[in-house]
């Protein structure tokens, strides 16, 4: 598939468009893992295991 082809199956999705530059503008930044994470005082792993993310997920993001 081209990145054409890719271009107009995502606009001819109408439950799911793409976000416009004003869509990103009005979007909130959402926190950081590690921000919350120190403030619940939580281990990593007490942190996972309480919102059910996996482990390696803030591992990996680079948010830990």
């Amino acid at each position: 598939m081209t990145a054409a082809e890719k271009h107009a199956a995502a606009l001819s999705d109408l439950d799911n468009l793409p976000l416009t530059e004003a869509d990103m503008k009005r979007m909130r930044r959402t926190p950081r893992a590690r921000i919350i994470r120190r403030a619940l005082g939580l281990s990593q792993e007490a942190f996972a295991a309480r919102f059910r993310i996996p482990i390696g997920t803030l591992r990996t993001t680079g948010s830990e």
